[in-house]
């Protein structure tokens, strides 16, 4: 019994994977993302008090002298496990309760409105828990670098809109979706 239970919980893990692996408007922007985090600066701003500086994966810019850092590697992995990894578990849940959304019919409107509520509850922790780690940072780094960094305030605007993006699927979206996945 609780073998099956495994292989039941097992395949709807990796529907809800496969779903936001097969929608474009899912998977690009949480892959670009991904990419980014290796490549890109994660932080613009005054990383040492007047001076400005640039921190990527591999080391810091800061000025015209270039600072090697072991502990960006990390920082960077501690944040690919508590923000990527969560945030695709959440749009895949979302996406997929979005797919059984369309084939459910017959609730009331109190009913559905109090279900999508429930279901908006792992999105609205995950927000708040990382908007409240954006304090320390506005007042460690400054205005600048808290506008202009990819790694952790324009990450937070890409979530809500891969949420808006899962639970506003449309049905061509998932045409060969419901073949594979019945």
């Amino acid at each position: 019994m609780l073998h099956r239970v495994k292989l039941v919980l097992l395949r709807a893990l990796l529907r809800k994977l496969w779903m936001v692996a097969n929608i474009d408007s899912l998977f690009y922007p949480f892959a670009f993302y991904s990419l980014y985090l290796l490549f890109g600066p994660w932080i613009i701003g005054d990383v040492v008090s007047g001076h400005t500086g640039v921190i990527f994966a591999w080391g810091t810019f800061l000025g015209e002298r270039y600072l090697p850092g072991s502990m960006s590697y990390f920082y960077g992995a501690l944040h690919i496990l508590a923000f990527n990894l969560p945030l695709l578990l959440i749009i895949g849940n979302a996406a997929d309760n979005s797919y059984a959304s369309m084939f459910h019919k017959g609730a009331t409107v109190d009913s559905a409105l109090i279900y999508r509520s429930w279901k908006q509850l792992p999105l609205l922790a995950f927000t708040v828990f990382h908007a409240a780690a954006l304090v320390p940072f506005f007042h460690s780094y400054g205005t600048v670098a808290f506008l202009l960094c990819p790694m952790r305030t324009w990450a937070l605007l890409m979530a809500f809109y891969l949420a808006f993006k899962a639970n506003y699927i449309r049905k061509e979206q998932l045409s060969y979706i419901s073949i594979v996945w019945k």
